[in-house]
């Protein structure tokens, strides 16, 4: 019997080697990896994740919800890295052409060169036809964005893309630019607004990286953003009355005080707490209860007990009470009792390297024929493998906190009031690049200047040690007067 870290290494391999299985094979490969996935440490399911997604296999919504539920659970003892990677392969898990598309728009518009004005336009297009039907279907019942996960699913899982998300922050400064645009990248294709204070580190710490990005890169980041600010204004409007009314009331009450800054960012930060995620899953679990498409598989039916919005709720309840109060504001550290292996590490750190070069070259073709082979067993996956794994697929082991119960209430103050950009995010990459630009120009001024100063003062030291160099030598000859007159003839008499 192939033990977890055996199903971890032949998925890395296959990821590797750019060979894709049959159907049949990748299917059976999710049937028997079920029973494993609760022995394998973060890393061992960030691998084989990835390692799906890398093969263009889209597995049943059942086996995604229940890796990111397992994931979550040992969120703790993940590090930044691993969360990105994660992240990175959760929407192609989710979605058939998602990732395929942006990745040939990007390609199309990269045309002119990472210079140039208009590498963006096929983008901007697509995304103006876009924003349309996006707040239809946001208006019609809580949907989601378009290409996005249906909104019960991505409503009843906020909490542990959130907590992923802060996960990824707290490490942000030491992620490589690949993983950078991998994150960006998953949550545009979640749908998901990760929250302002995500946002500005993230572009602040891919604008170090700039001059190492590629055209199809560039363009792929410009299209997150667009993506994600839409996002952000569309989850904006869930917010209840009352919350909303708040927040007037407090930006008006800064810009009395001339705090401009806190006024910009206070539509910003209080969507962000955890009392306004548990109202809008209880009004997306309330909407999707009328159609079962919403719940994209994931209903009583299918499942026995099912993953309801209460149950994510919970789990992401259980990971903040370990945790620390403050985790958003502490720096991360890895976990020292982690039982992942050298083999995982390194195999992971390949990868992460290996798939931020080839991105947007094709990736995410045939997944269609894959995803309709594979959507002919997910009652068979579920009468024979979700009785037979302990805790799948409810984790209510801990109890359900109501909304005003823990978090953030409206009455506290925010934790961080990052200043909003004035321009979007996107049409601000080439100006941060001339302004970092600018601040290296200052920095080697500063550093001549510095230069030129020790000079002058090794200069200055050296004229005056020549004088007493002077003095030296003369009390020197003084002392030496030779032999006295006399003196040997004395001995020879």
């Amino acid at each position: 019997m192939v033990c977890a870290e055996g199903f971890t290494n032949l998925i890395w391999a296959l990821g590797c080697w750019g060979h894709t299985p049959p159907t049949a094979w990748l299917q059976q490969y999710c049937r028997c990896v079920v029973p494993q996935l609760p022995h394998m440490t973060a890393q061992g399911l960030a691998i084989v994740a990835v390692g799906l997604a890398e093969l263009n296999h889209v597995p049943p919504q059942q086996l995604t919800t229940y890796l990111l539920l397992l994931f979550h659970k040992q969120l703790t003892a993940a590090t930044p890295s691993q969360a990105a990677c994660f992240l990175w392969a959760l929407p192609r898990l989710l979605l058939q052409l998602t990732h395929s598309q942006a990745a040939a728009a990007a390609a199309a518009g990269g045309g002119e060169g990472a210079e140039g004005d208009n590498s963006a336009g096929l983008l901007l297009q697509q995304q103006q036809q876009q924003q349309q039907q996006q707040q239809q279907q946001q208006q019609q019942g809580g949907a989601g964005a378009a290409g996005s996960p249906a909104g019960g699913w991505l409503q009843q899982h906020c909490f542990l893309l959130q907590d992923n998300a802060d996960v990824i922050l707290q490490g942000m400064d030491k992620l490589p630019y690949t993983e950078l645009v991998d994150a960006a990248s998953g949550f545009a294709d979640l749908g998901f607004f990760p929250g302002v204070q995500w946002m500005d580190a993230h572009e602040s710490n891919l604008n170090r990286h700039l001059d190492q990005l590629t055209t199809i890169q560039i363009n792929l980041v410009k299209h997150a953003y667009l993506r994600l600010e839409q996002q952000q204004q569309l989850q904006q409007r869930l917010l209840p009355p009352e919350q909303l009314a708040l927040l007037q009331q407090q930006q008006r009450a800064a810009a009395a005080a001339g705090m401009q800054q806190q006024a910009t960012a206070a539509a910003g930060e209080a969507w962000r707490s955890r009392v306004s995620y548990v109202q809008l899953a209880q009004a997306a679990a309330a909407a999707a209860a009328a159609t079962a498409a919403d719940l994209m598989g994931l209903d009583a039916a299918s499942l026995g007990d099912g993953v309801s919005a209460a149950d994510a709720a919970s789990q992401h309840d259980n990971y903040s009470s370990s945790s620390s109060a403050n985790r958003r504001l502490q720096p991360y550290e890895v976990n020292s009792n982690s039982n992942s292996n050298s083999r995982d590490s390194s195999s992971m750190q390949q990868r992460g390297r290996g798939r931020g070069r080839g991105r947007g070259r094709g990736r995410g073709r045939g997944r269609g024929a894959a995803a309709a082979a594979g959507a002919g067993w997910d009652d068979e996956f579920s009468d024979d493998y979700a009785a037979s794994v302990p805790g799948f697929p409810g984790y209510s082991n801990g109890r359900v906190q109501s909304p005003d119960d823990g978090g953030l209430s409206v009455n506290e103050s925010p934790r961080e009031l990052p200043q909003l950009p004035r321009k979007p995010r996107a049409a601000r990459i080439r100006l941060q690049k001339i302004r970092e630009a600018e601040a290296e120009q200052q920095q080697q001024q500063q550093q001549q200047q510095q230069q030129q100063q020790g000079e002058l003062q090794q200069q200055s030291q050296q004229q005056r040690r020549r004088p007493q160099q002077g003095q030296q030598r003369g009390t020197q000859q003084q002392r030496w007067r030779g032999p006295q007159p006399g003196g040997m003839d004395d001995f020879d008499d």
